[in-house]
């Protein structure tokens, strides 16, 4: 985290204690009585096995997190600030602890967060036609729902990034619709029924 210390620091123009560490007894003593204004930036929480609930050893073998390990990573978590505040819309979804927000007692969305609903809302209760959505990724299963409830809102879909196959000519929306026909048989119905005057690209 220290080029993001660096950067924080510019924007702010006051200095950043970075941590070497996310829970513990030095973070916990440093974030416990800190002088007003302070800055404090914490390592990054995805070194923990605790962040995500799972993953990967050193020859690729899948690791499971202890659940009562997790329980006690977002205890230590929740004694550093008395408000927890998310402005990350694009891991919202996931249920990670530094995501969770337990164990605060205030909990609050940021201006980005705000922000991103803010489109949303747009799009879902009073679109601008024509409507373009532009959907990418690699994880597909991520976004099914967030494709479903679009089908029928929006004039043109672009789905890019990982989902296409980059070989071939085939409308990517097929391509997702097909990769999820086990799991979610009535978007690729849905898809199927669309009128040929909207786009797929």
């Amino acid at each position: 985290m220290a080029p993001v210390a660096k950067v924080v620091q510019e924007k702010l123009g006051r200095p950043v204690m970075l941590m070497k560490d996310v829970v513990g007894p030095e973070v916990e003593a440093a974030c416990s009585d800190p002088a007003p204004g302070s800055v404090i930036l914490l390592e990054n929480s995805r070194y923990y096995i605790e962040e995500e609930g799972k993953a990967k050893d050193a020859e690729g073998n899948k690791l499971k997190a202890d659940p009562v390990k997790v329980k006690e990573f977002r205890a230590s978590l929740a004694k550093l600030a008395d408000i927890y505040c998310s402005d990350a819309f694009g891991t919202a979804h996931r249920a990670h602890s530094s995501m969770e927000g337990e164990g605060f007692p205030v909990k609050c969305g940021g201006f980005l967060l705000a922000k991103e609903l803010d489109y949303f809302a747009k799009i879902i209760d009073s679109p601008v036609k024509p409507v373009c959505a532009i959907l990418g990724g690699a994880k597909v299963a991520d976004k099914i729902l967030l494709i479903m409830n679009l089908l029928d809102k929006v004039d043109i879909m672009i789905v890019a990034g990982a989902w296409p196959s980059p070989s071939s000519r085939r409308p990517a929306w097929r391509l997702v619709a097909r990769s999820m026909t086990k799991r979610v048989p009535s978007l690729c119905r849905r898809s199927s029924r669309r009128p040929p005057r909207r786009e797929w690209i």
